[in-house]
């Protein structure tokens, strides 16, 4: 694909995806300017070592990331699988955060110039919240992610940096949970001929039901509603990021792990979630038969087979 030709696909597909209309969120208080995960530096070394994925020429590649504020630690690894990078959310608080965030990783001279920076004009965002309704917390991320975090050393910045200036952006609030809104998200990027490689899920699978998976209080009310199924349909097999809830006394409850398949991915999810239920409502009665998996095939539930009921590791320096 010519350098500018693709340039100009991207800029018109950039266009059309900003330009999506969405419904304004009422509740603006579920306010994290970083993400509440941990565990991020496994998907980063995985991602550094796994082999992109090959199309036919004039494929744009797409990598679709849902409130993922912890993306300047992993724009060097990730910009090895894909042409756009496109940042979805509905709340438009985050999509702001996540703007400035690149902003000064783009022009910052050095790590400690990015804090100055950054500390200096985060305020215009965090004004209009109480204190205890934003986790402003950039320093609590510095230390889970060690030396993959993009402050760690000036190294490590200006790798980070170096991708922020190279890579193509996308913003977009699309509501992926809205059949119409999905329909006008992935057929903008059907008829462009494009290719998702990478969607960052974080932990939609938990806010996926009736009742979110952290706020139900008996194992009834834990319905699942399936849309996030209709989100994968609607894309190639790609890798996926997702978010499992493995510790909910820590201050980070979630850890990202990465999923090659989309059974695994829904697997993994509806495994721990049980061990969620049945660890968080120890009150509740417990249903003891095995979870329950997505044959996308044939498109009705299966049981899991026998000897699948444990998370699948995906770490691929460990070989698994």
């Amino acid at each position: 694909m010519r350098k500018k030709n693709k340039k100009k696909r991207i800029e018109s597909l950039t266009k059309e995806l900003e330009a999506i209309s969405f419904t304004p969120i009422t509740d603006t208080t579920n306010f994290y300017p970083f993400s509440n995960e941990r565990g991020l530096e496994d998907p980063i070394e995985s991602l550094a070592k796994i082999t992109p994925q090959s199309f036919s020429k004039g494929t744009l590649r797409i990598a679709i990331l849902i409130g993922q504020s912890s993306f300047c630690s992993i724009l060097p690894e990730l910009s090895r699988h894909c042409d756009l990078i496109i940042f979805n959310d509905l709340n438009p608080f985050l999509i702001q955060h996540v703007r400035l965030l690149l902003s000064q990783l783009q022009i910052a001279i050095s790590p400690e110039n990015f804090e100055e920076r950054y500390f200096a004009l985060r305020g215009n965002l965090f004004n209009d919240f109480k204190e205890d309704e934003v986790t402003p917390d950039l320093n609590m991320r510095k230390k889970t992610l060690g030396i993959f975090h993009f402050l760690h050393n000036p190294r490590r910045f200006a790798i980070c940096q170096k991708a922020a200036q190279t890579m193509n952006f996308a913003f977009c609030h699309a509501n992926l949970f809205s059949p119409a809104d999905q329909k006008i998200f992935f057929d903008t990027l059907g008829k462009r001929k494009c290719r998702v490689t990478f969607f960052n899920a974080t932990n939609l699978y938990e806010w996926d039901a009736k009742t979110p998976l952290a706020h139900i209080k008996n194992h009834e009310e834990w319905q699942p509603e399936h849309r996030l199924e209709k989100i994968f349909s609607s894309m190639n097999p790609c890798i996926t990021m997702g978010s499992l809830r493995l510790n909910s006394g820590e201050s980070c409850a979630l850890k990202a792990m990465l999923f090659f398949s989309v059974a695994s991915y829904f697997s993994a999810n509806e495994i721990n979630t049980q061990k969620y239920l049945k660890k968080q409502i120890a009150a509740a009665p417990w249903d003891p038969k095995p979870p329950i998996v997505h044959d996308y095939k044939r498109r009705r539930p299966i049981p899991l087979p026998t000897g699948s009921h444990a998370p699948i590791s995906l770490r691929i320096r460990n070989g698994q």
